[in-house]
């Protein structure tokens, strides 16, 4: 009986269907990852506006809702209006140098109209209509263009003399563990606290550039400023907005002073908050 039973098992069971012959897989190969963009080094200053250090910009943000009869263009005007405030109220706030703000250059007799002046010349870079009559505006101010009249006064007269082929393109000042406060152009010193370099572009570069910038990853697209062939030194301390170097450093700041500084500006690498 147990072998009938067996043998009955048997013939109830189905064939085995053949195994399907594997075929190839028809899906893309999946798109590496790109990574994120490095991070800009950004200080809040005063609500809805932001120093972009990277950049060397100043960035704004007002929202404005106005009423049903109102058209977007009114609206538009008061979010306009907004940015002016804003501006004027945190423009001043922003470091100069290691002792100085943009208010300080604001009360100065002979600069301050030229940069009062300058506090509206700013561009939207982003504007947002949405519902209930609402505009976003997104503004961008260049400390550059903001602060130029002062930079023009401190800057080394002429252009700067021809750079042969194989002299250095830049300068990188690794500040890390420093904790030094970003400012538009702040110093450079020797060990005994000699000024090696405050920032005094040459007058052709002062027009256009910053004399510093400054990133949190040396792989940023802005370090690339300083060129393909940058001079890589490492600050030692910091207080406020002044970098000290060892005395290797310093000498080799010294030696290519007048090829090296002047011509674009110093790349200085912060640490990630």
């Amino acid at each position: 009986m147990i072998a009938f039973l067996l043998a009955l098992t048997a013939r109830a069971e189905p064939e085995a269907e053949p195994e399907a012959e594997p075929q190839a897989s028809s899906t893309e190969p999946a798109e590496p990852e790109v990574p994120a963009p490095p991070a800009d080094v950004e200080q809040v200053i005063a609500q809805g506006v932001v120093v972009d250090w990277t950049r060397m910009e100043l960035h704004v943000h007002t929202t404005s809702h106005g009423a049903a009869i109102q058209t977007f263009e009114a609206v538009e005007q008061l979010a306009r209006r907004q940015v002016d405030a804003a501006i004027g109220q945190a423009a001043p706030k922003v470091r100069v140098t290691t002792s100085a703000r943009v208010s300080d250059l604001l009360a100065d007799a002979r600069l301050g109209p030229s940069i009062e002046g300058r506090l509206t010349r700013w561009d939207v870079a982003e504007a947002v209509y949405g519902t209930s009559h609402k505009v976003e505006l997104r503004a961008v101010l260049s400390l550059q263009e903001l602060l130029k009249p002062w930079a023009l006064q401190i800057a080394r007269a002429g252009a700067a003399p021809p750079a042969e082929p194989s002299a250095p393109t830049g300068l990188v000042v690794d500040a890390r563990g420093t904790g030094v406060e970003p400012a538009y152009a702040l110093r450079l010193l020797g060990p005994t606290g000699t000024v090696l370099y405050a920032g005094e572009l040459y007058e052709e570069e002062a027009v256009t550039v910053a004399p510093f910038l400054y990133v949190l990853d040396p792989a940023h697209p802005e370090a690339a400023r300083a060129g393909d062939r940058p001079v890589l030194l490492r600050a030692v301390s910091a207080s406020a907005s002044d970098l000290t170097l060892d005395a290797a450093g310093a000498a080799r700041v010294t030696e290519l002073s007048d090829l090296l500084l002047g011509r674009a500006p110093v790349v200085v690498v912060l640490d990630v908050p």
